[in-house]
């Protein structure tokens, strides 16, 4: 089922003569009371900040952000904080991305969120940004949440920030601007997934297999070496923490595959998400393509490699940028 209320955006801004790279991204949720509730993640490059020097000679930097989902001409929801980055001695060689999660506890519905942004150090750069919601799970039915793909993820600590913390583990999502995508640095892909109502279904207590793996986009093809399987036991909110070595996986586009299975053998929830992979090591998944036949296809129109060219070029300004990288990389 297609999370309609789900986007991400990035919002360069030029401040200072430096671009403010700013990552957002809303997820929704349901609690143990199947109550609904949106997860906005918000990530700040520290190194695309204006920062000023403070009265002990360190350096400063951060957003100002006030959000307010309305409801028709009706406030709903609103809150208002600071993104500040740490005290640096220097701004030389900063690479940590800050990050921040806001929740608003909602009803299931069609809402409007608007947020606007100030740079502590500039009043005058000033902007705003509005979006449509849409929060659309069931409290009643097998559903699920998006995945949240992750950076990192660790043990859970009383003196953690605990809006990061889910199931004893803290939580780093990656925060991008756009299709979610996974380079040759990353050996591992870890992500976050709730399963909902399954005690409603399958009656309260109950055992049923969590199995979740790759499939190759383009064939359809599962890849059973790349995946894992966790025993659950049914709840209002079943969560789940899985993590697959991707270290041979091949550039491509693939799909993470989540599945709840009960004690018949029967797929009560099933939900697949996309993510592009870029590895120079392993370029071509074996097998992906080779028993293809091409004879007497559209293959035969494209006539020479100059028209090959030509036809990618026209696809590119509509391309994704994982789908731009992969252009590139074979021209």
């Amino acid at each position: 089922m297609p999370r309609l209320l789900y986007f991400l955006i990035l919002c360069p801004f030029l401040i200072s003569a430096k671009t403010t790279n700013l990552y957002i991204s809303l997820n929704e949720f349901l609690d143990g009371e199947r109550n609904n509730y949106v997860e906005i993640n918000f990530g700040i490059g520290s190194y695309s900040l204006d920062y000023l020097r403070d009265a002990n000679g360190n350096f400063q930097g951060g957003l100002e952000i006030t959000a307010a989902v309305f409801q028709d001409t009706n406030v709903v929801a609103a809150d208002r904080f600071r993104i500040l980055s740490p005290q640096y001695p220097d701004t030389v060689n900063l690479n940590d991305l800050l990050y921040h999660q806001l929740r608003f506890a909602l009803r299931k519905g069609k809402y409007q969120l608007r947020l606007t942004i100030e740079d502590i150090n500039d009043s005058s750069e000033h902007y705003e940004i509005n979006r449509d919601l849409q929060l659309t799970l069931s409290q009643n039915f097998p559903d699920h949440s998006q995945v949240l793909y992750l950076e990192d993820f660790e043990a859970a600590s009383d003196d953690g920030n605990k809006a990061y913390q889910r199931s004893g583990f803290r939580l780093f999502p990656i925060i991008t601007s756009g299709t979610p995508y996974l380079p040759e640095s990353v050996d591992r892909l870890a992500f976050y997934n709730e399963l909902y109502n399954l005690d409603l279904n399958l009656g309260e207590g109950e055992k049923f297999l969590i199995k979740y793996y790759l499939k190759d986009e383009s064939t359809g093809k599962s890849l059973s070496k790349f995946g894992g399987f966790a025993r659950g036991i049914s709840a209002a909110v079943n969560p789940i923490l899985g993590q697959i070595d991707i270290s041979e996986l091949p550039t491509g586009n693939f799909l993470l595959v989540v599945e709840a299975i009960n004690s018949k053998g029967e797929s009560v929830i099933k939900h697949e998400n996309f993510f592009y992979r870029r590895n120079k090591n392993f370029e071509v998944l074996a097998g992906s393509f080779e028993d293809r036949s091409i004879s007497g296809s559209w293959v035969d129109m494209i006539g020479n490699l100059d028209s090959i060219v030509k036809f990618v070029d026209f696809l590119y300004p509509i391309s994704s940028e994982g789908e731009q990288a992969l252009q590139e990389s074979l021209l």
